[in-house]
């Protein structure tokens, strides 16, 4: 998540999958008038440790969070 959100970042926000749909393919290079349409931005983000549910609530207080769930751990 914190390589996408670096991406957003640099790139100045980021399109809709309406507007970019994912085509599955390696085929050519990628849509650059894709880069002229951003439907969000973003300017910052902050990691929570885990556990630490103060840190999760004062981020959830501030706006979108984002969760990874390590699914194959017991």
């Amino acid at each position: 998540m914190q390589q996408a959100f670096q991406y957003i970042i640099a790139n100045d926000g980021i399109d809709s999958e309406t507007e970019y749909t994912y085509q599955g393919n390696s085929d050519g290079p990628c849509w650059s008038a894709a880069e002229k349409r951003v439907v969000a931005t973003m300017a910052n983000f902050t990691s929570v440790k885990p556990g630490d549910e103060a840190a999760l609530a004062l981020a959830v207080a501030g706006g979108p969070v984002s969760v990874a769930i390590e699914a194959d751990q017991p």
